[in-house]
């Protein structure tokens, strides 16, 4: 199911393409709930609901250390343009919540060493097209 992801907006500014979208695997029967729930979405923009549900949403916890080690995430992508041949590539990760802190750092010390242009950046605009692949490997 497509999903709102932040990766829409930065994947434009990366690379102008104008109809992007971020999906990510899910049950039919998640798919199912969560188009019944379409309807109540109005509902939680009451802000005494939002904020009851952010304090149990806050409870919640992620893995721990054990299961993001052992943990990945795999990753497909395709490109497509009228009357062309599409592009795929697949990329498997480290477990997502690993891969993004050790993105983060990977990114504060390239700004750091002075790599980067001052100015707002997406990750592959300031780092380059293989930046997660750097991260990746920096892991493993």
């Amino acid at each position: 199911m497509t999903i709102p992801w932040g990766d829409v907006s930065t994947a434009w500014h990366s690379t102008k393409i104008p109809n992007i979208r971020v999906y990510v695997g899910a049950s039919p029967g998640s798919v199912v709930r969560l188009r019944r729930m379409r309807p109540l979405l109005t509902v939680f923009a009451f802000t005494p609901l939002r904020r009851l549900l952010q304090i149990f949403a806050s409870r919640k916890q992620g893995p721990d250390a054990q299961e993001r080690e052992r943990a990945s995430v795999h990753l497909w992508g395709q490109v497509s343009k009228l009357g062309a041949e599409p592009v795929s590539m697949t990329m498997r990760t480290a477990e997502g919540y690993r891969f993004t802190s050790e993105a983060a750092v990977s990114s504060v010390e390239r700004v750091m060493a002075g790599t980067v242009a001052a100015g707002a950046w997406t990750p592959s605009r300031a780092f380059g097209a293989g930046f997660a692949e750097a991260v990746g490997a920096r892991i493993a």
